[in-house]
């Protein structure tokens, strides 16, 4: 039961995930995904953005080059190391990834208001709890093989 409940579970969140990105959005994935880091995180060099995407650091360049053209991000120097650079959020890029989250919330609660009944929906209520601490315990296993 368990691999089975994996497969189905892993491939059912990937599907959710991708379904919230078919529309229309302010952002490629790519740049949403950066900017998320760095709400999340504060400010991070490109190398440090690359590896939390797992992208190559050319691609992360590229991105970063992109969101600064628009105005999302300002790059500066980084007090940890004077030859990296420090990529930060802009109050605009702030501002567009919120309401791109907002968005992909609004999507999420009309799916939920006209496919799930109420016992579902109590149901749901429980998911996101589950699913963090499956995420912390994965991330935790993966912390100890390293």
């Amino acid at each position: 039961m368990g691999d089975d409940l994996s497969d189905r579970l892993r491939a059912s969140v990937g599907a959710f995930v991708r379904s919230g990105r078919l529309h229309q959005s302010e952002l490629a994935e790519h740049q949403a995904q950066a900017l998320g880091f760095l709400m999340r995180e504060g400010p991070l060099t490109v190398a440090e953005l690359a590896a939390r995407r797992r992208v190559r650091h050319q691609s992360m360049q590229t991105a970063v080059v992109e969101l600064e053209r628009v105005g999302f991000v300002t790059r500066g120097p980084d007090p940890r190391d004077q030859r990296a650079r420090l990529v930060t959020i802009t109050s605009a890029g702030l501002s567009t990834l919120r309401r791109e989250l907002d968005r992909r919330s609004a999507v999420i609660a009309a799916a939920i208001d006209s496919e799930l009944d109420e016992e579902e929906r109590e149901l749901l209520e429980r998911v996101p709890d589950l699913l963090q601490r499956l995420a912390a315990h994965i991330s935790s296993a993966g912390e100890r093989r390293s």
